[in-house]
């Protein structure tokens, strides 16, 4: 900055300079006669060219530094919860497929049954921890539509189902800065989901699916009050691996005891804000692991309850993206939760080949809060 009638800093040398929301640069300010001089120290090739900083700038100090001098503001930890709502909502969708794919809970493990029609759809609103004193409270629906055949085999039966999904969560995003925002994830998939039930009980399970998630997010509070928001897609794929027992313990009682692993992938993805930046969010890979038992008990000849309990484990590693070469600050979850469920079940009879089933669950630790579905099940 120049000006012949003279300048003066007021003593001041440091100040920041902010691009869009997402970055900051230190400058350090000196005078030369009615001249002021702002200089950005150690702007290296990797510096941000893409999101409205000064291309010319950034080059003429390439050959002295490959890092940037870039930090990442605040709010920029906010735009890392769209990716993690992704992955979640995913993960809903593997939940609810699984309890609504519990064929055999209430009937005799020897029994024999027809190709069943299962509609499931349920919803939550949970709480989760991604780190560094920023929460996420989502509001989850989810909805499951599949035809279940059954091929009968030496060891017990094959139950083999196509399935399609369709989940939906709108959340909301706190920082411990006292920034908000709050945006929708939707997920459309499909796959297939299929079970070998042995004889004595013991059972195999698992699904492969894929689909696409779509993304809308905007802060509703910043530091300066402006107003930032994207939209961007990206496909997901997911799939899971059950064992479990059925184990008859009289009667009227039936126990069963399981371990689940599920996995979901969510490919990388480009988002451009409207303050002017480009995200690109690396892929996800979320890792969950869960054991636990239920008991479905008779209360009358077509009426049956049940309760459950199960811990679950998440090492999902943290989400990353980058605006230009600047590395913004990580998002994640990891940790423990439990979970206790109770429900009530319709038992399908001859005369009457419905099955309902209408459930509720719920969570703390990591994961806290509560969900609930009902599904439908017809035998043919």
């Amino acid at each position: 900055i120049t000006n012949p009638n003279g300048l003066t800093t007021s003593d001041v040398t440091y100040g920041t300079l902010t691009e869009g929301v997402s970055l900051e640069y230190e400058l350090h300010l000196t005078q030369d006669g009615n001249t002021i001089v702002a200089t950005i120290d150690n702007v290296g090739e990797n510096a941000s060219t893409d999101s409205g900083s000064n291309s010319d700038s950034n080059s003429s100090n390439s050959s002295s530094s490959s890092s940037s001098a870039a930090r990442p503001t605040a709010i920029s930890y906010m735009f890392m919860q769209s990716p993690i709502s992704g992955k979640d909502i995913v993960n809903r969708a593997t939940d609810h497929l699984i309890q609504d794919f519990d064929f055999d809970d209430i009937e005799p493990i020897e029994s024999q049954k027809a190709n069943d029609f299962f509609f499931g759809s349920g919803g939550g609103n949970l709480r989760t921890k991604t780190g560094k004193g920023s929460i996420m409270r989502s509001k989850t629906t989810n909805q499951d539509l599949g035809y279940a055949f059954t091929i009968k085999n030496s060891a017990g039966k094959l139950i083999i189902a196509p399935v399609i999904e369709y989940s939906h969560s709108n959340y909301h995003s706190y920082l411990n800065s006292g920034a908000s925002g709050s945006g929708s994830a939707k997920y459309f998939g499909g796959g297939v989901i299929a079970r070998q039930i042995n004889n004595n009980g013991f059972y195999y399970e698992g699904s492969l699916r894929g689909g696409r998630n779509e993304f809308d997010f905007g802060t509703s509070s910043t530091p300066n009050r402006q107003h930032v928001s994207y939209k961007t897609h990206t496909p997901v794929f997911a799939g899971h691996v059950r064992i479990g027992k059925l184990q008859r313990l009289d009667k009227n009682n039936i126990l069963h005891l399981y371990g689940i692993y599920a996995y979901t992938r969510q490919n990388g993805m480009s988002a451009h804000l409207s303050s002017g930046e480009t995200y690109q969010f690396d892929a996800i890979d979320g890792n969950r692991f869960r054991t636990g038992y239920k008991l479905t008990s008779k209360i009358s000849p077509i009426s049956y309850i049940y309760t459950g309990m199960a811990y679950q484990f998440d090492t999902n590693p943290d989400t990353n993206a980058r605006v230009g070469g600047n590395k913004m600050p990580s998002a994640g979850e990891k940790g423990s939760s439990g979970m206790l469920e109770i429900g009530w079940q319709i038992k399908p009879l001859k005369t009457n080949p419905w099955m309902v089933d209408i459930n509720t669950t719920g969570w703390i630790g990591q994961q806290k809060g509560i969900t609930a579905m009902a599904r439908l099940k017809k035998s043919f």
